[in-house]
């Protein structure tokens, strides 16, 4: 019947805090979480709990009781990693469950239900946004999205994305660094470019260290500066980091980079390697 498909991200380009309130910067990726509603009643298949609550919440917007449908859900997203997964979770399943009630949800609608269910990101929305993750407002908008290529490497573990924002010291820890997001998002005043977005992503992840630290950080990004790459951002509520290469370096060049990062620094794994994207969510 009805197929949708919503990216994930590797981490974000900048997270922080604005005179106080929250802000997220979207760092869409190739990689998705799929909904296939099918003619099988009452069949649910692949939702976890906040998925399940997306369909309560669709329901509940729908003034419908139940939906009449069934629902299979795939993603190639792991969970706790700070790639976005809960987010495309729920997004595929709001506008799974509107689309085929014949009421497609606006992603600003998705956006406010996401986000009532846990702070999200923005990576439905089209091309890369700014928003406030706590009420899924957008802030502002790009749409012209660079070339960059992303290897994503882990530093292990998971982190819950309800309990890391629920934390006592965390605004506080935000207010200390307002002042270097402010500096991280300043470089994106203008139309996106690599260099400035590499600049951006990277003043924002030394300063998250304070926040929610990755081992090393300083020396992984120096090392990969020193290997071809433009860059790095992180996952600021996940486990994740984004080593950004130009588009037009080669694969040979990209390799080595990684092989020297993960030689040198024990704790990284190697995910894959991704393509920044514009966001969006794909409906067939």
């Amino acid at each position: 019947m009805i197929k949708v498909k919503v990216p994930g991200s590797c981490g974000e380009i900048v997270q922080g805090t604005e005179s106080g309130r929250p802000f997220l910067i979207t760092c869409p990726i190739n990689c998705y979480t799929e909904v296939r509603v099918t003619r099988v009643s009452g069949e649910r298949i692949g939702l976890g709990e906040k998925s399940m609550r997306a369909l309560d919440a669709a329901c509940h917007k729908l003034g419908i009781s139940e939906f009449p449908y069934g629902i299979r859900l795939t993603t190639e997203l792991p969970h706790g990693k700070g790639m976005a997964s809960s987010t495309a979770d729920i997004a595929s399943v709001l506008y799974a469950v509107s689309t085929a009630m014949n009421r497609p949800f606006s992603a600003d609608t998705v956006a406010k239900l996401a986000a009532s269910i846990e702070p999200t990101d923005g990576t439905f929305f089209s091309g890369i946004v700014k928003m406030e993750p706590l009420t899924g407002k957008v802030l502002k908008s790009w749409s012209d999205v660079p070339n960059i290529r992303i290897a994503v490497l882990d530093t292990g573990g998971i982190v819950d994305t309800i309990s890391f924002h629920n934390r006592a010291d965390l605004l506080s820890l935000y207010h200390v660094q307002e002042h270097e997001a402010a500096r991280a998002a300043s470089f994106l005043n203008d139309s996106l470019s690599i260099d400035n977005m590499a600049h951006a992503a990277s003043i924002s992840a030394l300063s998250h260290q304070t926040v929610l630290p990755k081992h090393s950080l300083p020396d992984i990004l120096e090392c990969s500066l020193s290997n071809g790459a433009a860059g790095l951002n992180v996952a600021h509520s996940g486990t994740v980091i984004g080593i950004w290469f130009d588009v037009h370096t080669t694969e040979s060049k990209r390799a080595h980079c990684i092989r020297t990062l993960l030689d040198k620094f024990s704790s990284l794994t190697y995910l894959r390697t991704v393509d920044l994207i514009s966001g969006g969510v794909d409906i067939n």
